[in-house]
């Protein structure tokens, strides 16, 4: 049995703050989701769940973000669990591009072409999932582990929205079209985890490319982005399509916990 990518399709429109139903984004019951939606395929030991499981991860997935209130201080309690490898220290970020982060998790990232504007937010599926988000003024880092899980519903991930407004109760995220050619992503994945860069719009679809034994900073081609990034077969990203969120997926495995320590530094679109 062979390692696939999966890509997650968690669409951000929350600050850091804890989880409520405000504006919880709506599931999706039949597969597969939107176009481009068929990237449902697991990375992780094992075969691929079936169909329907895939389209209950999606489901889960989607819901599993909500609005809530931005964060207090520099460490995201409130949606980091219990577990994990222990909060990491941000470090500060010269790389172009880096995010400026307010005390509130709120992040200006100038990419050059673009300013994005959003809540930093992290976020875990699976049961034994854990993640802790800490962020300073120039980074943002998330460290934990994956929880095992048969039918691959198991995940974690941090990011940002990219075009929200500053709120005490975290802004709803608006959209933005991201017409250009290439991004150069800087970070940092110390513990080697299968780790997945994913650009997602407002309809829970997203595009994805493997980031995996990438040497940072990656230059990559917008053209590179996949609704099935583990093999290329699914959509490719057309530059000019509306996205919400950009974020950094673990996916989880079916036969061991997935330890992760992963930080963002700085992005840039050119």
């Amino acid at each position: 049995m062979t390692a696939k990518s999966w890509a997650i399709c968690i669409l951000f429109v929350t600050a850091c703050g804890g989880n409520t139903d405000a504006n919880k984004p709506v599931e999706t019951a039949s597969p597969p989701q939107a176009a481009g939606t068929d990237a449902t395929t697991p990375l992780g030991d094992g075969e691929p769940p079936s169909n329907a499981n895939e389209a209950s991860a999606n489901a889960n997935e989607a819901s599993a973000i909500s609005s809530g209130t931005p964060a207090n201080g520099n460490t995201d309690t409130a949606t980091s669990d219990s577990g994990g490898s222990g909060e990491v220290v941000p470090p500060v970020s010269t790389a172009p591009g880096a995010p400026a982060i307010g005390g509130d998790g709120y992040a200006s990232v100038d990419a050059g072409a673009y300013v994005f504007v959003g809540y930093v937010s992290s976020y875990t599926g699976g049961s034994g999932s854990s993640i802790q988000l800490t962020y300073g003024s120039t980074s943002f880092c998330a460290a934990g582990s994956v929880g095992v899980n048969s039918a691959y519903q198991s995940w974690a991930g941090a990011g940002f929205n990219v075009n929200q407004s500053p709120t005490d109760e975290g802004g709803a995220a608006a959209s933005l079209a991201l017409d250009a050619s290439q991004l150069t992503l800087t970070f940092s994945n110390a513990a080697g985890s299968p780790l997945e860069i994913q650009l997602i719009d407002n309809s829970f679809r997203y595009w994805c490319y493997i980031l995996t034994n990438v040497a940072s900073p990656a230059v990559i081609p917008l053209s590179s982005f996949n609704s099935a990034c583990w093999d290329d077969s699914g959509l490719a990203f057309t530059p000019g399509t509306e996205i919400q969120a950009i974020q950094l997926i673990v996916p989880g495995s079916a036969s061991s916990t997935t330890p992760f320590d992963f930080c963002f530094l700085g992005l840039v679109v050119e």
